[in-house]
């Protein structure tokens, strides 16, 4: 009777509330693990996450105040701001719970202008990679800050110099592509020594040379490492005595402008122009900067940004006493075959620039013209077109198995003094450091000479002539 009722007793239907509790527990212990996933999870992930720097302004003076924004932190990591390891005087930081955090301070004017790396310094959080060692703990993360130099405390700054005259449009050739940056690794550079002049620049025949501050981005191009090996060695265009290395030879060379790849305000090399500036006014010479508006060749910028662009360029350097006046823009208008890219820029100069346009065929008949004309083709030896005579040591890029053209230093020297008889307003030496292209006149172990400057740069110094 007992094992009967019991078992009656026992499959009998459940209350309604126990059934509910029941189901209530069930759906609690399915759900659980959903609501803790969040909680387990994303701190892990702001932990194992690689931290990261950004820098604003990402090129400033001493005194100047900068912000420097953390990202991808273990939550809540406390820490110190350094300029080159060493975090004397500079904030401490804390990590939200995001892994985020943002300080704010002055540059301490003990900083030299040149490249700088500013690291975020702390314990290192469990399950992180190691970092560099400091005194102070491991760095986390860094991130790279220009330092440049007023103009107005700029030593031995030379005399800006005096408008070329605008000369007149001639006939037409081919044009040659360029490559464009790729990443690549920083070799630390030495730099010779030579003597730097102080005279003023002149006017009239201006020799000038394409300039590119986009190292150590580009030793490779499409992946496969330049050919030629640099006097510098594979140099990153941030380190002051590699700057003042390339000043104090196209001083040398006689070239007189630095016509400066130019690829926006946004660009990572915008940074690099002020210490290029900075120096030829610290070292007293009559070099000058220009600009070469890469943005033309590789898009369709509009009227209106093209004004940003030249305003941008004329309040930040047009009154640095190293840029050419009035501020000289060549323009890489490689894709444009119409009269239509020459409108485009007479309407869009709101400042009075000289602007310097890439030939085209039929050219010579547009209504709009502007100051100057060129050819950028390193592929042909001499270019004499429009209001500039262009001369190559040779071509071969990176990625391709043959050169374009071979480089053949008595043949340069011809080359130089066919430039310097034509009597042109622009002479231009194309390039002075496109390695990726295999155009570069800057010295290199394939062509060493006595000087130490190197065969291609001897020959401009001596204008072509024998020695």
């Amino acid at each position: 009777m007992t094992s009967s009722s019991d078992h009656r007793a026992s499959s009998r239907p459940a209350t309604p509330s126990r059934t509910l509790a029941r189901l209530l527990g069930d759906w609690a212990a399915t759900l659980l693990p959903f609501l803790l996933f969040p909680l387990l999870i994303l701190p892990l992930a702001a932990q194992t996450s690689a931290p990261s720097l950004s820098i604003s302004p990402s090129t400033a003076l001493t005194g100047q105040r900068i912000t420097v924004v953390g990202r991808g932190f273990a939550p809540r990591q406390n820490g110190v701001i350094a300029v080159d390891i060493h975090s004397a005087g500079l904030p401490t930081f804390r990590a939200d719970k995001s892994g985020s955090f943002s300080v704010a301070f002055a540059l301490p004017s003990s900083i030299r202008p040149g490249s700088h790396q500013i690291d975020a310094i702390g314990s290192a959080p469990r399950n992180s990679l190691k970092g560099s060692r400091s005194s102070s703990g491991v760095v986390l993360a860094s991130s790279t800050l220009i330092v440049g130099m007023p103009a107005s405390t700029s030593p031995s700054a030379s005399q800006p110099p005096s408008t070329t005259p605008a000369p007149t449009p001639a006939a037409t050739a081919a044009a040659t592509p360029k490559s464009t940056p790729l990443p690549s690794a920083t070799v630390t550079p030495t730099a010779p020594t030579t003597p730097a002049p102080s005279a003023p620049q002149p006017v009239g025949h201006v020799r000038a040379a394409f300039y590119y501050p986009w190292f150590p981005e580009t030793w490779t191009v499409a992946g496969s490492h330049v050919f030629y090996m640099p006097d510098l060695g594979y140099y990153d265009s941030r380190v002051q005595s590699t700057i003042d290395a390339q000043i104090r030879a196209m001083d040398y060379a006689k070239i007189q402008v630095a016509i400066v790849s130019w690829w926006g305000s946004t660009s990572p090399y915008d940074g690099r122009v002020r210490l290029l500036l900075d120096r030829i006014a610290a070292l007293g010479s009559p070099l000058r900067v220009a600009f070469y508006y890469e943005k033309e060749g590789f898009g369709n910028p509009s009227q209106a940004q093209i004004s940003a662009d030249l305003s941008y360029l004329q309040a930040t350097y047009g009154a640095h006493p190293s840029t050419r006046r009035p501020l000289t823009v060549f323009v890489y208008n490689a894709d444009d075959t119409t009269c239509a890219v020459a409108d485009k820029w007479k309407a869009a100069n709101v400042v009075g620039a000289y602007i310097d346009l890439k030939v085209f065929s039929g050219y010579a008949s547009c209504a709009s013209q502007p100051q100057g004309w060129h050819q950028y083709g390193p592929a042909s030896r001499e270019q004499n077109i429009g209001t500039a005579f262009a001369i190559s040591p040779g071509f071969w890029r990176a990625d391709e198995g043959t050169a374009r053209l071979a480089r053949d230093a008595a043949t340069f020297n011809a080359n130089v003094r066919d430039m310097v008889a034509s009597g042109k307003p622009w002479q231009l030496v194309t390039t002075f450091n496109e390695w990726g292209e295999g155009t570069a006149v800057e010295g290199a172990a394939e062509w060493k000479s006595a000087s130490g400057f190197g065969a291609y740069l001897d020959a401009l110094h001596r204008d072509g002539l024998s020695p």
